[in-house]
């Protein structure tokens, strides 16, 4: 969103970096290409951007197509470009970032590719969700018990995930490359069975132990989605440790700073200067976000692979 461009511009700004803002509406199309403020894109060869507009990049807005054209042409000028339109583009199409997620091991609620198959699922006693194919916010969401005549092309179905489960927590972890800076648990404070962001009336509260597994998973989608800027959305069980992903958003929403234990504006700023190379990355957790290892029984045991002889171990095979 514009506060993360904003704050994290102004802590470039304050160490002496050269800042200058521009929005979708100073882009202009000209015979000779794009230009900002009557000056060609190409001045921009030597300058990170970093856009972090959602409102025009995803969904069904007005403009979205021609909006995402005019940054890839500012992506091809510029030295380096965050996040990439083109990360956007898969995150924002839920059915191709859920198969995508699919393909790489990641665990996500199972989808209904026929109608079919969805109403087998109904006719149990079921509960699905269908929400819009490319939206943001809750865009489309609603629970359906009812056999369908056909699914709708811009339209997803998959199975709900009960919300009502105490055992049931909703997340979000907010990610720069791999690293996750931030860990949010998110609810309505009730039994409602829907997303429970900002939109929805979510509260926030910040988690600062997650588990090996949950580490790996959020790293794994993040690197899915070209790493960059990344919010994952997912659920965990409390009691199993599984990790369901819902989505990833590259455009995210940083009210995750208000209560959050790290400036994640100050982490922003330092991964652009890292970006151009000017500092090393930051690696590993932050101070405020420690690392679980698995339970032991959700290890695989391996003792049968080995076997003891009087001077030495031998595996078998």
């Amino acid at each position: 969103d514009r506060d993360m461009v904003k704050e994290s511009a102004e802590m470039l700004q304050n160490e002496g970096y050269d800042v200058a803002y521009f929005t979708h509406d100073d882009l202009e199309e000209t015979e000779d290409g794009y230009e900002i403020d009557g000056e060609q894109i190409e001045a921009l060869g030597d300058s990170t951007v970093f856009y972090a507009e959602e409102s025009y990049l995803s969904g069904k807005r007005e403009g979205r197509d021609e909006n995402r054209d005019a940054l890839k042409e500012v992506e091809r000028v510029a030295d380096e470009f965050v996040n990439p339109v083109s990360s956007a583009e898969i995150a924002d199409d839920k059915l191709i970032a859920q198969r995508r997620m699919e393909r790489h091991g990641i665990n996500t609620p199972d989808l209904f590719r026929d109608h079919t198959e969805l109403n087998s699922y109904l006719e149990e006693g079921n509960t699905a969700v269908k929400k819009s194919r490319k939206g943001s916010r809750g865009d489309g969401f609603e629970l359906i018990d009812e056999k369908v005549e056909e699914l709708d092309e811009d339209t997803i179905y998959q199975e709900a995930i009960d919300q009502t489960d105490e055992n049931i927590e909703e997340r979000r972890g907010f990610m720069i490359g791999d690293r996750p800076v931030a860990i949010e648990a998110r609810s309505t404070g009730n039994d409602r069975i829907e997303p429970q962001n900002i939109a929805a009336g979510g509260e926030y509260s910040s988690v600062n132990k997650i588990s090996h597994g949950e580490v790996s998973d959020l790293r794994t989608t993040s690197r899915i989605f070209g790493e960059g800027i990344t919010a994952v959305d997912y659920f965990k069980n409390t009691e199993t440790g599984e990790i369901t992903v819902l989505e990833a958003n590259k455009t995210p929403y940083t009210g995750i700073n208000s209560h959050s234990e790290e400036d994640v504006h100050e982490e922003v700023a330092k991964h652009l200067a890292a970006t151009r190379g000017d500092i090393e990355p930051e690696t590993g957790l932050p101070d405020s976000i420690q690392e679980l290892m698995d339970e032991p029984e959700l290890q695989p045991d391996i003792s049968s692979l080995f076997r003891r002889t009087p001077d030495r171990h031998s595996v078998n095979i």
